[in-house]
Formats: C-alpha cells, sequence, structure tokens
C-alpha cells in the first residue's frame, strides 16, 4: 500500500475519557445542589427561627412603652441631626462686618437673603472717600465674592448708600 493512501487512525480513549469526566462533573454539581438544599438550607431556617424567638424574647422583656419611649426619642434625634446638618448660622456675618466696617461708616438697614449669599446694606458714610475705602473693603474680604452698588447720593453733608455683597458658598455653613 503506498503511504499516501494510509487512514488516519484516531485515538479510541480521548472520546470516551472527556465523557467520564463530563458525568463526573455533572455529578458532583448535582450531589453538591442537593447537599445545600436538603442539608444546609434547613439548618439555616432553624438557626433564623432561634434567633426570631430570641428577639421576640427579649421585646416581652422591655415593656411596650419603653419600646415606644426610645422610639419617639430616637426619631427625634434623627429630625434634630437633619435640622443640624441643614443649619446655617449667622454669626460669621457678625464678625466680618466687625472688622471690615469703615469707623466713617454706619448701617441704617440690613437685609439677609442667606439662599442667595447675599447680604443688602443701607448707610451712612461721612463722604465718598470714606465710601469708597468701605467698598474696598469688602471686595478684598476673602469670604466676599462681589459687591455691587445699588444706589448712593449725597444729602446733607453725608452719602446715603445701598449696596449689596456677595458672600462665598459655604459662608453660612460655619
Amino acid at each position: 500500500m503506498d503511504e499516501r493512501m494510509k487512514s488516519e487512525e484516531l485515538p479510541v480513549g480521548w472520546p470516551w475519557r472527556f465523557l467520564m469526566f463530563t458525568v463526573l462533573v455533572a455529578t458532583t454539581v448535582a450531589v453538591g445542589s442537593a447537599g445545600l438544599i436538603f442539608g444546609y438550607k434547613p439548618l439555616l431556617d432553624s438557626r433564623l427561627k432561634g434567633q426570631e424567638a430570641e428577639l421576640v424574647g427579649l421585646g416581652k422583656v422591655i415593656p411596650v412603652k419603653q419600646q415606644d419611649e426610645f422610639v419617639r426619642f430616637y426619631s427625634q434625634l434623627a429630625n434634630l441631626e437633619t435640622l443640624l446638618r441643614g443649619h446655617v448660622s449667622a454669626s460669621p456675618l457678625f464678625g466680618l462686618l466687625e472688622s471690615r466696617t469703615n469707623g466713617a461708616v454706619s448701617y441704617m438697614v440690613m437685609e439677609l437673603r442667606v439662599p442667595e449669599r447675599k447680604i443688602v446694606l443701607e448707610g451712612n458714610a461721612s463722604n465718598y472717600k470714606s465710601f469708597a475705602e468701605q467698598l474696598q473693603s469688602f471686595t478684598e474680604a476673602p469670604e466676599v465674592e462681589s459687591v455691587i452698588v445699588n444706589d448712593s447720593n449725597a444729602l446733607e453733608g453725608k452719602v446715603k448708600f445701598r449696596i449689596t455683597v456677595t458672600l462665598r458658598a459655604g459662608f453660612f455653613k460655619k
């Protein structure tokens, strides 16, 4: 016979081994699943029932009135925490005004707009130089974002003004 005509021989044992390996893996998975379903799940369920029974027992030890008082107190604490987290403080504003106000300037009206971070100030300055120094002082303050002059008039030897000071974000959360 010619060497070219020789038929190729396939190994006979390889498909049989693959079939046995697949059956072994499938059997292992099936036995493991059955063990979890019929053995471990009932164990966990019994532990859960035991914990629930223990919890019910603890509920009977503490009187219902005390439980209600505790729930009410906890609710108050949670509400207080929410309020304090959103609380704003105007105290830093007074420190800013005290440190940045020119001695020749006095304020008659202060309007505070916390959500907008704005202070509208109406007041008097002894002259335009003092008023300009006051504006410069606010502009240089690191807490101030912008200063806008809404109105200024020289009346009766004084400068009457109205300005809007916008503060930086987070100023009232200090």
